[in-house]
């Protein structure tokens, strides 16, 4: 069941005391880049520190043996990013998750030279690349948006998989002074109106405190 529920992933960032408080928003915080974002009922996750922290706490929240393990399962893939949102699908077996991280240093100074658009064209061909062979791999669009204050930029794609299931990856690539913040979500098409119309809330609540 565990390994079905980690199909779909959705991708975004660090928690702060109360995590996933069930029936109210929540505040998340940046591990790597100083951000906060309200998130909604129904997501769950936070960074390294705050998902072990959790786990730790016994929480009345985690009492869901589902939640719980799915937290656990998280755990080590969030040592490695700013940090991770997840919401459990149970009617497909799987879960949508949100990815944050930094994108910094050498690779922000190359995609600055060649330019945004081009850096979020050679995303796409690495993101095809990775899927199942077999699969269809196709650009939705793109477009510049402003989020928390900052320019930004929005890409999204599709993919059908050999056994006809569609997910979707959307990926927000916010410019900085000196680097890009990235959110990444992956979505399956049966969910995406209703986790859609969530992150777009959420990220209207997106601000920056450097």
């Amino acid at each position: 069941m565990l390994n079905r529920l980690l199909l779909s992933v959705l991708i975004v960032t660090t928690c702060c005391v109360p995590c996933g408080v069930v029936g109210a928003d929540w505040l998340v915080r940046g591990g790597d880049i100083d951000w906060s974002m309200s998130v909604v009922e129904g997501w769950y996750g936070g960074s390294y520190n705050q998902i072990r922290e959790r786990l730790e706490g016994g929480a009345s929240v985690d009492k869901d043996p589902l939640v719980r393990e799915v937290f656990k399962a998280m755990l080590e893939d969030a040592r490695y990013a700013d940090a991770i949102l997840f919401h459990i699908e149970p009617e497909l077996g799987g879960a949508t998750r949100l990815k944050s991280r930094k994108v910094a240093g050498s690779v922000y100074a190359a995609a600055q030279k060649i330019g945004i658009e081009e850096y979020v064209r050679m995303i796409g061909q690495s993101l095809g690349q990775g899927k199942p062979p077999g699969s269809s791999f196709n650009s939705l669009g793109q477009e510049s948006i402003t989020l928390g204050g900052k320019r930004a930029y929005r890409v999204e794609y599709s993919t059908r998989l050999p056994n006809n299931d569609v997910s979707r990856d959307v990926i927000f690539l916010v410019t900085r002074q000196s680097d890009y913040h990235m959110l990444y979500l992956v979505v399956d098409e049966r969910v995406y109106r209703p986790r859609m119309n969530e992150l777009r809330r959420m990220l209207t609540t997106l601000q920056y405190h450097d």
